[in-house]
């Protein structure tokens, strides 16, 4: 991980430490192997990630693989490690990787979400917190076989190391946006394009799945003009879905649209959002 100041951290596996280089190339201990950040010292640390402060410093989050945890601390270089807090819900096993939002925050602050390489259970783990509603646990990806890292892009794009596969997936974490429409109406349509970077067959049954909050034939409905159909697609290949949404009810609206293989495995999962607004009713 690198700070805004260009220091670089580094999880020290095999010390069970984590140490920074600072630009000028001098190395300073963060955290040693005799610190007991929340009460337990690190057990094979193996993924850091580091969220900038606008006036220096940052959150420094931590994969502590031998200890199945993931957390962050406040970092400052003149008054080092302050714990704050544990992510997920205690049921990681051997993570290997954590990545947290790219984006400047107030010191005092957390982002309010960050992904897991949760590499024993064959999963990536988005770590949801919201201050009125408390926080929430996505899985994003499916198939996975022991992945052991993940990055982000600046568009917010996530990659992660699907090693038990040898491949590298790429997961788009932020939302198609629909905008705001009266519940009961529909908004224009949106054309999602797809490029096959491999050949692959969509699936005869259900080569594309459109969900609301988890479940089909709600808000956000395949307005079946695209070309995304069960064929076989070459390397570098085309097809588009095209999309409404018609809010049933009032208030923000989540759904995804899914590519399906031949074997129903998720190819792509992209998301959308949307906001129902209630009619205004005058007496």
């Amino acid at each position: 991980a690198v700070d805004n100041s260009l220091n670089v951290y580094i999880a020290d596996t095999g010390n069970n430490q984590i140490v920074m280089v600072s630009a000028a190339g001098v190395q300073s201990t963060v955290i040693a192997s005799t610190d007991t950040p929340n009460g337990t010292p690190l057990s094979h640390p193996t993924g850091l990630s580091f969220v900038n402060f606008s006036g220096g410093g940052g959150n420094l989050y931590i994969a502590d693989s031998g200890n199945n945890r993931v957390f962050y601390g406040d970092y400052q270089v003149s008054y080092g490690f302050d714990f704050q807090a544990l992510l997920g819900r205690g049921g990681f096993l051997k993570p290997q990787g954590v990545v947290a939002s790219i984006a400047t925050i107030q010191a005092g602050t957390a982002p309010s979400s960050a992904w897991v390489v949760d590499t024993g259970d064959n999963r990536v783990l988005n770590e949801i917190s919201e201050a009125e509603n408390g926080s929430a646990e996505i899985t994003i990806g499916t198939g996975l076989s022991a992945p052991a890292g993940v990055s982000m892009d600046s568009t917010g794009n996530l990659y992660v190391a699907d090693a038990g596969n040898n491949r590298i997936i790429k997961v788009q974490t932020a939302a198609v946006d629909f905008g705001t429409v009266t519940a009961g109406s529909a908004s224009t349509s949106q054309t999602l394009a797809f490029v096959f970077t491999a050949s692959t067959t969509l699936n005869a049954i259900s080569p594309v799945q459109v969900l609301t909050q988890g479940s089909t034939k709600l808000d956000f409905q395949n307005a079946g003009s695209g070309t995304c159909t069960a064929e076989a697609y070459p390397a570098g290949g085309t097809c588009t879905v095209n999309l409404t949404f018609q809010s049933t009810r009032a208030g923000q609206r989540m759904g995804a649209v899914v590519l399906h293989d031949t074997s129903g495995n998720s190819l792509i999962t992209v998301y959308l959002r949307g906001i129902g607004q209630s009619p205004q009713i005058a007496y």
